[in-house]
């Protein structure tokens, strides 16, 4: 790894225009808080407190956007500390304890879907390596973005194409729900042929009768939103499953029945 260099620059706003250009990695862009260290910079408050305008070893910007945006809307140099060849990696570190999410990560990671992503990947990562029956206390931890954004990238594809079928099309059900559903029974069913008609149909209720495996569950869910209940991960999945069990076997069912002392079921 090289070494870090640091260093105090008055930073001017062509200098902070030139130095945005770098700006390929970081998420979007908060115009309330330009807005307001722009304001403290022209009062004259703007103090150097320590806080760094982080570059990588190639250049690109990982940490500083909006202060860099301060100084060109306040129109007025500002001293920072500025640290270069920092490892791009270490973008999931910097800042986190202010406004940086698994989704800001996510789209530093270029996706496509980085909300229903970002959800997408953390309950996937607590079903592998925590809870395979995705208890409502399990799913409420909170899990590192360093993991997170590491998981991602080893399951990108998969993450990916879920949340891009969770997104398309108008309908009501939870994106990130329906994308888990997604990976899940895709992982384990040997009826993969089926996969994709199941979620489209599901998505549009079209063509299905009253006691279709879809129809009952399109009204177990859309009830629920209606009602204001929310339904767990761990009930949702397991409705869905139970669902895709029947629709895979061709048997109509009136209701879908599950409650938390059971297991999630297996997928056929």
């Amino acid at each position: 790894m090289n070494e870090l260099i640091t260093k105090t620059l008055i930073i001017t706003p062509e200098m902070a225009l030139d130095m945005l250009e770098k700006n390929k990695m970081n998420r979007n862009i908060d115009k309330k808080r330009v807005q307001k260290y722009a304001s403290t910079m022209k009062s004259g408050a703007w103090e150097m407190n320590g806080s760094t305008i982080v570059f990588a070893e190639d250049g690109t910007l990982l940490d500083g956007q909006h202060r860099l945006w301060a100084v060109i809307d306040a129109e007025t140099p500002i001293a920072f500390l500025v640290v270069y060849n920092a490892p791009k990696s270490s973008i999931t570190t910097l800042d986190i304890g202010k406004t940086r999410t698994a989704r800001h990560i996510l789209q530093i990671e270029h996706s496509e879907h980085s909300t229903t992503a970002a959800m997408l990947a953390k309950l996937l990562w607590i079903h592998d390596f925590c809870d395979c029956n995705l208890s409502p206390e399990n799913c409420r931890k909170n899990v590192s973005l360093t993991i997170l954004r590491q998981f991602y990238d080893e399951r990108k594809e998969m993450i990916e194409q879920a949340a891009d079928l969770a997104e398309h099309g108008s309908h009501h059900f939870v994106k990130s729900y329906m994308a888990l559903a997604y990976c899940l029974i895709g992982i384990k069913t040997e009826h993969k042929e089926k996969i994709y008609s199941f979620f489209e149909t599901l998505k549009t209720g079209a063509s299905i009768g009253e006691k279709h495996p879809l129809m009952t569950l399109r009204t177990k869910l859309l009830d629920n939103r209606i009602n204001h209940r929310k339904l767990s991960v761990q009930e949702t999945i397991a409705s869905y499953i139970r669902a895709w069990n029947a629709y895979v076997r061709g048997k109509d069912i009136s209701v879908i029945r599950w409650n938390s002392s059971e297991s999630i079921p297996e997928v056929l």
